[in-house]
């Protein structure tokens, strides 16, 4: 229960570092530090992962959908807070939380530009795209964060949406989140209603 409404699938951010310790050894962690874009030391041989280990990998599985805040929180937390799985509802998919963008970003304008012809060099590349130079751009896309919007003039403002919009999109295409282009129009609503970036 969580502010009068009862939710199913629930547990706490204390209950999943727990089964996270106890599951995840040496032998798999590589596979979900790659998976869940999670960085992490090696751990020696036959040993499990400490907690704090297992909050980064949480935090893994939360930027990506698998399980969501009963607010709105987007920090994972190992402590009594109240998760729940997200399997077979309508998500909100924010692209751009694989990591908390630290300093200072650059202009408004500047970021959706460079972001721009990047996801566009990106998506038009010949062949398969370079695990690492999509993992570059999504962490770049988090820049976003921490742009500043106040007091930007009218058009700026304006430019600076359009780009972005079109990151997005683009940012969707690569990462394989996009309905295909003959998807039904229903997939295509919801994807344009629940996908974003988070911005400022």
């Amino acid at each position: 229960r969580h502010q009068s409404k009862v939710y199913d699938k629930c547990f706490s951010g204390t209950q999943l570092v727990a089964w996270l310790v106890e599951t995840i050894d040496n032998d798999t962690l590589p596979y979900v530090t790659k998976v869940w874009s999670c960085s992490i030391p090696q751990i020696p041989p036959g040993a499990n992962i400490t907690r704090e280990h297992a909050c980064i990998i949480a935090q893994g599985l939360m930027n990506a959908q698998v399980f969501g805040h009963l607010g709105s929180a987007a920090d994972f937390t190992d402590d009594d807070t109240l998760y729940r799985l997200l399997e077979g509802e309508e998500q909100t998919l924010v692209l751009n939380r694989q990591i908390l963008w630290a300093g200072n970003a650059r202009p408004a304008c500047l970021v959706s530009q460079s972001l721009l012809r990047e996801a566009i060099a990106l998506a038009h590349s010949a062949g398969a795209r370079e695990f690492g130079a999509v993992q570059e751009f999504q962490q770049r896309t988090c820049e976003l964060q921490m742009v500043n919007l106040i007091q930007l003039p009218v058009e700026e403002l304006r430019c600076f949406f359009i780009n972005i919009f079109n990151v997005l999109v683009l940012h969707a295409r690569i990462t394989s989140k996009a309905p295909t282009s003959d998807a039904h129009i229903l997939p295509r609503c919801s994807f344009f209603r629940n996908t974003s970036y988070q911005v400022g």
